[in-house]
């Protein structure tokens, strides 16, 4: 049942760098008749499709994890969770020299953040 849901639809994610620093992008998971799974990102990135493991706790969340490789010998580990019609989860990015980044998702975009207001210097005062 899960994996007809998971198929039903590209799941729009918004992508967040853990850091902080850098801006939120858009994404679109797909999920296969074949038990695959794709980022329109990634796959920009150079990688495919690739098998995915689906776990659905006692909870009922279900869990989904897949590991990707580009040419480059570069990996992707990405895991999801879906609660209800949310997802949520993490990208892991590992290059070949070792070098690691995560990124956090979900469907639900993130708020933006209001504009801080100028610091009001205060001027001091004359003798």
């Amino acid at each position: 049942k899960t994996r007809r849901i998971l198929k039903a639809e590209e799941w729009l994610v918004y992508v967040t760098p853990e850091s902080g620093k850098g801006k939120t992008e858009a994404d679109v998971i797909t999920f296969t008749e074949e038990g695959k799974v794709s980022s329109k990102n990634l796959f920009a990135q150079g990688y495919g499709d690739s098998n995915f493991r689906l776990t659905v706790q006692d909870d009922g969340i279900a869990v989904w994890e897949t590991m990707k490789v580009d040419k480059d010998k570069n990996l992707a580990f990405v895991r999801g969770e879906l609660r209800g019609s949310e997802m949520t989860g993490s990208i892991f990015m590992k290059s070949a020299s070792g070098v690691g980044t995560t990124y956090y998702y979900g469907t639900t975009q993130p708020a933006v953040p209001a504009p801080e207001e100028p610091a009001v210097k205060k001027g001091k005062k004359g003798k």
